[in-house]
């Protein structure tokens, strides 16, 4: 299933771990436990959940953030990194993909679990 952009109301389905992996990390669901998974390692892919995988270095599911041109936190999948997480707004279904389309005003909040 797609990952979509939603309004925040501090539920565990809305809670993410990254948790680090080989220089890297794999961003958790805290809800479902499931893996944000570059669908199919894919250019221009969907973002989905999907079992976390155990093998050596699965690229479709490690993420590292980086500073775009704003200073503000981005993240890309090893798999593509000319490309950017993306989420599109609810007018356009509010799903999440990877974009080589950068977005300076849309950036993610990192913040320490309590």
């Amino acid at each position: 299933m797609q990952l979509k952009l939603a309004a925040a109301d501090g539920s565990n389905s809305q809670k993410w771990k990254l948790l680090p992996y080989n220089g890297a990390f794999k961003i958790v669901n805290v809800n479902s436990g499931l893996c944000m998974d570059l669908e199919y390692g894919a250019e221009a892919g969907r973002v989905i959940q999907y079992p976390c995988k155990q093998e050596e270095n699965p690229t479709n599911q490690l993420w590292k953030p980086v500073k775009d041109e704003s200073g503000n936190a981005q993240f890309y999948a090893l798999e593509q990194s000319d490309y950017r997480l993306y989420g599109y707004p609810e007018s356009y279904g509010g799903g999440l993909i990877v974009s080589y389309y950068s977005n300076p005003g849309l950036s993610w909040t990192v913040t320490p679990a309590p």
